[in-house]
């Protein structure tokens, strides 16, 4: 019987993981080792495991993937939805390796990795006899979400024991450089922007559940200071009264670009937006003065984007809009 050369190629492919997976080089000293200070020969035989297992990824092949992948991990439901989700990040951009961990523990000695772990802002949690960690990010995007790869040593081989995917960057900022934006765009009295970077470091603040999370508290009072004085000052609907035809404001949010997050308001107008012609000299009016109703929302960034209704959407109603950007930049 002849046998396909595509099942011949998998199975290359395969044989040749499996090779990868227990083919070891002597493990170095207890100890946790970071980047370059990983053992070259390994920290090689680490990145080739990854190469292939994001090459399956993107190209679909199940059997591989599973091939590579620990017990528990093929016992978990939720993984395979992510792996989906990580595939077609790995398909829209290239990634590159940020971090990566080599860690070898001392039998029966927790406190000989815990405090070093602790200092590289580390978390350890694994059941395997040795844990190679990799984070990786896309080299280019502006919010950029982390791929998390957590392998151990069995006693059936190396395999991939977790992985993960979480925002890292919201407009080319990382959480605590959100935040600083958020106190700063606070400080200048731009509420909605400030609501918004503070939402961006709340949802980057945990790129990955291998690193310690950090300390929330400082980050939720402010937020719930800056949430509080937004809703105390806009009250929707909010009636831009200074506009011809007086549209309304019902919602303010944001919109996730290719290059960026930006924000959106959404407002009612009586003018048809068959009419475009119309709805774009309404709308040139609302640009002037929107501004001075948002205070910063028209300040220090590429885009604003606006909604616009004849009537309000709803869950049972297809209201349509029609949609203007401004480039503000």
């Amino acid at each position: 019987m002849t046998i396909p050369y595509r099942y011949f190629k998998t199975a290359l492919l395969i044989i040749a993981s499996g090779y990868l997976y227990s083919c070891n080089s002597s493990s170095p000293a207890p100890g946790i080792y970071k980047d370059a200070g990983i053992p070259s020969a390994k920290r090689n035989e680490f990145h080739n495991l990854t190469d292939s297992l994001f090459a399956f990824l993107k190209a679909g092949r199940e059997g591989a993937i599973e091939s590579m992948i620990s017990r528990d991990l093929m016992d978990n439901n939720a993984n395979k939805r992510t792996r989906e989700l990580v595939a077609n990040q790995l398909k829209a951009n290239k990634y590159s390796l940020f971090d990566d961990y080599y860690i070898v523990p001392k039998p029966g000695d927790d406190k000989f990795l815990n405090a070093k772990a602790d200092s590289l802002g580390l978390r350890l949690d694994s059941v395997a006899r040795e844990t190679y960690i990799a984070l990786y990010i896309p080299k280019e995007s502006a919010n950029q979400k982390m791929i998390s790869l957590v392998y151990g040593k069995f006693n059936y081989g190396w395999r991939l024991d977790k992985i993960e995917l979480a925002p890292y960057t919201k407009n080319g900022r990382a959480a605590k450089e959100l935040f600083d934006r958020a106190r700063s765009q606070y400080a200048r009295g731009y509420l909605v922007d400030a609501v918004n970077s503070m939402t961006g470091a709340i949802e980057c603040a945990t790129p990955s559940e291998e690193l310690l999370p950090p300390d929330h508290s400082k980050t939720s009072a402010l937020y719930g200071i800056i949430v509080n004085q937004a809703n105390d000052k806009y009250k929707f609907p909010l009636v831009l009264n200074n506009v011809p035809g007086k549209p309304v404001i019902f919602r303010i949010g944001t919109i996730e670009m290719k290059d960026g997050t930006y924000p959106t308001i959404s407002y009612l107008s009586k003018i048809s937006i068959k009419d475009t012609a119309a709805v774009r000299e309404q709308n040139n009016a609302v640009k002037k003065i929107i501004g001075n109703v948002l205070k910063g929302i028209d300040k220090d960034k590429k885009y604003l984007v606006y909604y616009i209704y004849n009537e309000k959407p709803n869950s049972y109603t297809n209201s349509y809009s029609f949609d203007i950007t401004d480039k503000l930049q």
